[in-house]
């Protein structure tokens, strides 16, 4: 993605996030459990910072069992159109869900794409990348 990892890991006051690029905000989140808890305030934080950080584009890395399955989370809204995803779809009325694998969830105002870190990396990123270039800004 050719990203910088960002000093202090997201906690000085100007620059969010673990890893940034000219279009993307990641934050990267480690787990040893098989499954990470995403709460909707986590999802709007890190969104409502990429926002603030040059209008980029919020995705999560979910590392569970310590790194052993690496899944992307983001918004379907952001990449519609770059990959068609055949997913389960669910719904949660919860402030919270426990991610485990690939699915769409639809939680608060968001529908969020989870998938494998390397589609993500491979195929989705790479569309979004050359679909986001063409655009007039």
């Amino acid at each position: 993605m050719n990203g910088n990892a960002v000093i202090a890991s997201g906690a000085l006051y100007t620059m969010k996030g673990d890893v940034r690029n000219d279009l993307l905000l990641v934050e990267c989140k480690t787990t040893k459990n098989d499954y990470y808890p995403l709460t909707l305030n986590v999802w709007e934080k890190i969104a409502k910072e990429a926002l603030r950080d040059g209008m980029r584009t919020p995705i999560m890395q979910i590392n569970l069992k310590n790194g052993d399955k690496r899944l992307a989370v983001f918004s379907a809204e952001e990449f519609e159109g770059t990959y068609s995803f055949n997913l389960d779809e669910l719904t949660v009325f919860k402030k919270s869900f426990r991610i485990t694998k690939e699915m769409i969830i639809n939680i608060g105002r968001y529908k969020l794409v989870i998938t494998d870190w390397e589609i993500f990396l491979k195929v989705v990123y790479p569309a979004y990348y050359d679909e986001m270039m063409y655009l007039p800004f």
